[in-house]
């Protein structure tokens, strides 16, 4: 079958392109409307070129219409000859008169349509010619009963639109040759139609017959020019009784005579095949696609994008390589994916064609994950240390992972490191247990198939270090699922449980909606000791503006779970980060309340905040912590009522909240880390 490729030109000035292939018409385009030109050689739209088909015999359907189709420079002849002016030509009118008039004088209508863009080859499935009544009236005198009849015939002479004449209707300047009836020679008739002849503006359709095809067939065997007559069924009545047609200078385009031919290209011989496809050489940017090909030479291009679905045929894709160009020898055929995104699941497509021989065919889909890259490596967040044992957490930067892999050193940062254990994805904390007292390194590595054993790992900037520690009052790692309330801390000293009203068990919130919430563990301090309260927090807006984004930690005196910020349950130190965003905040308070206040500076969440509260002396003292920095010191006149500890949030965060611990640090002091 024929491909058609056409540009169209925008009143905005941009070409795109359209391809009609042979499961449809395809457009690259902005929209608005256009002016359609036909591509006779190659343009400069390579992804048009890939698009046109040339696979399976399928209808095709190619209109001829002076200035619109198949081009806008298509042009067609049309004219009108009378035997009351034998020798007159009337190629300068715009309309074809065809009937009888009174005496009685006879008027037929030439038309000559250049067919030639349809393939000699193909089988013609039907033809139809559309016509257009003039804006000016014909005449219905009545000669005939009900609306006259009107039939269009094959005419097997050449018409010269601007010489012929009724006594010599070929137009070749001499009467009755080759063409010896004067009028014209009515060949086989094509296809009738009846209809008004005083309407104007009417279409009117001469619709297909065998006959009608078979005449397609026959000119398109021999010089693709379709040569019809028109003349009125009955030439014998001495009334008026004609019609005016539109002729191919019509001002309306779409009033010009068409003729409209389906047709359908021969069955395809031979074959292309494709075997599974599959991948190699796998990089963070790059891959190689390969691919058996079977069945005959082709020219063959791969088709790529993100996602496991792959292409569609030919619309879908995000990238392609047709390098070389040209047939190619079946057998084993590679092709490079080139600008891909590292930690990115793609899909890919081969496709092959063979244009001498009309045949297509897409091979199966194949899949392949790039390899990971330093935008995924993990970020450590922060690391605790405890009696024999360090708890780590980061963040997980990459999506297709296959496992993360732990190393530990105790020699130093430069190791010799040896794994100590292999995650599985989306992990982001650990517990190292049963360690002796020292200092430890880690270094953490996300992998997947693509990297395989990666040793590339990224290094702790801060040592872990393990100690003589004091005893864990209570740790939660944020590790389960489900609510907080009634939840079992991950240390507790006894049976204790949280009380939480929306605090969730992963540190998220489960409604928004909600103004204020809070969880708290309970906890009564002891005179003559010192108590260590952290937790890694973040105040992520989820809605509204971001300064009303609290997310706060403290001791306290809480007797309910929604107003952690107000007195009695804040009644002792606390902290709080708050997401103003312009930028984040970190604000201190003595309590109850929001007495004591003080700002401390501003730094980028998450953030891990933590109280040192020392009951040594008779008059206690707080000390605010961000990370290792103290941020102030207070001493309490009078000694506040603790019975709680906990954390809670304002209107629009989300937290969340990543580890929370309290530890009795009165004994030989440990270390607690944080790790940027």
């Amino acid at each position: 079958m024929k491909n058609m490729i056409n540009v169209f030109l925008r009143r905005s000035g941009v070409f795109t392109c359209e391809v009609a292939a042979p499961f449809g018409t395809l457009r690259f385009d902005s929209g608005g409307r256009e002016m359609k030109h036909q591509i006779a050689a190659v343009i400069a739209c390579a992804m048009g070129l890939f698009l046109a088909a040339t696979s399976l015999s399928q209808a095709d359907t190619t209109s001829f219409q002076e200035g619109v189709a198949p081009t806008g420079v298509y042009a067609q002849d049309a004219v009108y000859i009378r035997d009351s002016q034998p020798t007159t030509n009337n190629d300068g009118s715009d309309q074809v008169l065809i009937g009888t008039t009174s005496n009685p004088h006879i008027l037929r209508g030439l038309f000559e349509f250049d067919i030639s863009d349809v393939s000699a080859s193909d089988q013609i499935d039907s033809v139809s010619l559309d016509l257009t009544t003039h804006s000016s009236a014909g005449l219905d005198g009545g000669g005939e009963t009900g609306n006259p009849t009107f039939n269009v015939y094959a005419y097997g002479f050449d018409i010269v639109e601007t010489v012929s004449t009724w006594n010599d209707p070929d137009g070749d300047g001499v009467d009755g040759t080759p063409d010896a009836t004067n009028g014209g020679t009515l060949g086989t008739l094509l296809s009738s139609v009846s209809f008004d002849p005083t309407q104007t503006g009417l279409g009117v359709t001469f619709v297909d017959t065998a006959a009608f095809r078979t005449a397609v067939a026959n000119a398109l065997a021999a010089d693709g020019i379709l040569r019809l007559i028109i003349a009125k069924n009955d030439e014998s009545t001495t009334d008026h009784e004609f019609t005016r047609i539109a002729a191919e200078s019509f001002a309306t385009s779409a009033s010009r005579p068409e003729l409209v031919i389906t047709h359908t290209a021969p069955a395809p011989t031979g074959s292309v095949t494709w075997a599974a496809p599959g991948v190699s050489n796998i990089a963070a940017t790059t891959a190689d696609a390969y691919a058996t090909l079977g069945g005959t030479n082709a020219e063959v291009a791969l088709y790529w994008k993100q996602g496991s679905s792959a292409p569609q045929q030919h619309t879908g894709w995000e990238g392609t390589n047709a390098l070389p160009a040209g047939n190619i020898a079946t057998g084993l055929v590679e092709r490079a994916m080139t600008g891909l995104d590292s930690d990115t699941l793609y899909s890919f497509i081969f496709y092959g064609t063979n244009s001498s021989n009309q045949i297509e065919a897409w091979s199966g889909a194949g899949n392949v994950t790039t390899a990971l890259s330093s935008e995924q490596a993990p970020v450590f967040t922060n690391a605790f240390a405890g009696k024999g044992f360090v708890t780590l957490g980061w963040n997980d930067s990459a999506t297709h992972e296959t496992a993360y892999l732990l190393q530990r050193s105790a020699s130093g940062s430069g190791g010799p490191y040896s794994v100590i254990d292999t995650l599985i994805p989306d992990t982001v904390s650990y517990l190292d247990a049963g360690l002796s007292v020292g200092t430890y390194h880690y270094r953490l590595a996300a992998t997947n198939a693509a990297n395989g054993s990666v040793t590339d790992f990224t290094a702790c900037q801060t040592n872990a270090t393990v100690n003589t520690v004091p005893a864990w009052i209570y740790l939660e790692m944020f590790s389960g699922s489900g609510d907080l309330n009634g939840a079992d801390p991950d240390i507790r000293p006894g049976s204790e449980t949280w009380t939480a009203s929306l605090w969730q068990q992963d540190g998220t919130i489960a409604d928004l909606n909600e103004r204020a919430d809070s969880a708290w563990l309970p906890f009564t301090p002891q005179s003559g000791r010192v108590y260590s309260l952290a937790a890694t927090v973040d105040a992520v807006a989820s809605g509204g503006t971001r300064d009303a984004s609290w997310t706060a930690l403290g001791f306290g005196n809480a007797s309910d779970t929604t107003t952690f910020f107000e007195p009695p349950n804040n009644t002792a130190p606390w902290v709080l980060y708050r997401a103003t965003g312009t930028p984040d905040q970190i604000v201190t308070w003595t309590g109850p309340g929001v007495t004591g206040t003080e700002s401390e500076g501003t730094v980028a969440g998450p953030v891990t905040l933590s109280i040192v509260l020392d009951t040594t002396s008779a008059n206690w003292t707080a000390e605010w912590f961000e990370g290792s920095n103290s941020l102030r010191t207070h001493t309490y006149s009078s000694n506040p009522t603790i019975t709680t500890v906990g954390f809670g949030r304002s209107i629009y965060s989300n937290g969340p909240i990543t580890t929370f611990s309290l530890v009795d640090s009165s004994t030989p002091a440990g270390t607690m880390i944080f790790v940027k």
